[in-house]
């Protein structure tokens, strides 16, 4: 991911094994997952790492068809065939209108 334009968004971020290595690797990165599991294990990885990885990792519960979240991204990636997961033509539309709404005009899908 060099050269990436930050902020990073992940959708989903599971139980961070992305969204982790990121952040060390010095990114702003948020992570999005719909399961409270997944985001537990992630948070409980993220606590045993240095404040300065905490500070650039926010880790946030919503389903990636009605992403909310108030801010723009420079990069946003959907990893391990993940989209496939949205299974009918109306969520796949959805989950890209959220993607678009906070996607910086340059920004990368």
């Amino acid at each position: 991911m060099r050269g990436a334009r930050e902020p990073v968004l992940e959708l989903p971020c599971g139980t961070g094994h992305i969204a982790l290595p990121l952040s060390k690797a010095g990114l702003h990165v948020t992570g999005v997952d719909r399961s409270e599991a997944m985001l537990a294990i992630a948070r409980r990885e993220l606590a045993t790492l240095p404040a300065s990885v905490q500070e650039r990792l926010t880790l946030v519960k919503q389903d990636m068809s009605a992403l909310d979240l108030g801010r723009r991204f420079g990069l946003v990636f959907v990893p391990f065939r993940s989209f496939q997961a949205l299974l009918t033509i109306d969520l796949q539309r959805k989950s890209l209108e959220a993607i678009r709404r906070d996607l910086e005009t340059t920004g990368r899908l």
